[in-house]
């Protein structure tokens, strides 16, 4: 696993950086390793020959002593952190891969939040969270080995949850007849391929969203709620600090 390869040795620095259009950039030769995660925007990175597209929820490792080219068509925000490993040879190439769960958005976060707020000395705290960010990869990389027959059963639910996940009327039995496949069969091939029952797929989407509208635009709790798919404010707040642990009025409030 790639991910078994990386032992910190020491985080160099940590922030959210805004990313302007431009045609092309020359980076040459990191002094660092690099772990950046892409909330926004898009990008293409050229190293040599290889060439790695940049979307939102993108993770993008960016070794020590590479240079590379990049092409940024839009405005994009991530969060990079920059640190030395105890053995560069066992570091792997510069790669990529799309995560869709936003619990890697959180670590990454939360470490660039200590980074800025704690003492330099508190080394094991920083390196706790950065660890904490490797094991979501080494999760994540060990679920793109799910074969893809399986992943095929249930595509078209997937897809049709992606289109209308604010549908209030979406249930499994509607879900399973997309895919031509039993409620039960869908239940277990969604919990193989995702780690999650197709409800708290839904879920996982309308949160992710409602927490884009409530950093990038000016709607009510109640809008975002209802623009999300959940039948009313109450049942969408208590949710919401249920799985991130803070009220959605409160989320908005730490991130401005």
């Amino acid at each position: 696993m790639i991910f078994e390869k990386f032992d910190v040795e020491t985080i160099i620095g940590c922030a959210k950086i805004t990313i302007v259009p431009a045609k092309s950039i020359i980076a040459s030769s990191r002094k660092t390793h690099g772990f950046a995660y892409f909330i926004d925007g898009e990008a293409i990175y050229t190293f040599q020959q290889k060439k790695i597209n940049i979307q939102p929820k993108t993770f993008l490792f960016l070794p020590k002593g590479f240079s590379y080219k990049i092409y940024r068509p839009t405005v994009s925000h991530c969060i990079i952190v920059d640190f030395t490993a105890k053995d560069d040879s066992l570091i792997p190439d510069p790669f990529a891969f799309n995560c869709e769960s936003d619990e890697l958005f959180d670590a990454f976060n939360d470490l660039k939040k200590v980074f800025l707020s704690t003492p330099r000395n508190m080394i094991a705290k920083l390196k706790s969270l950065f660890y904490k960010i490797l094991s979501i990869l080494q999760f994540y990389e060990k679920e793109d080995y799910v074969p893809s027959s399986h992943y095929l059963k249930i595509e078209p639910a997937v897809k049709f949850i992606q289109n209308h996940f604010t549908n209030t009327d979406l249930n499994i039995e509607l879900l399973s007849e997309i895919a031509g496949i039993s409620p039960s069969y869908l239940y277990q091939e969604f919990y193989r391929c995702f780690k999650l029952s197709p409800k708290k797929y839904i879920i996982q989407q309308q949160l992710s969203l409602a927490r884009k509208l409530l950093l990038n635009s000016e709607f009510s709790i109640h809008e975002i709620a209802i623009s999300c798919g959940f039948k009313s404010e109450y049942y969408f707040s208590k949710l919401f600090k249920d799985k991130i642990g803070i009220a959605p009025s409160v989320y908005r409030k730490n991130h401005q």
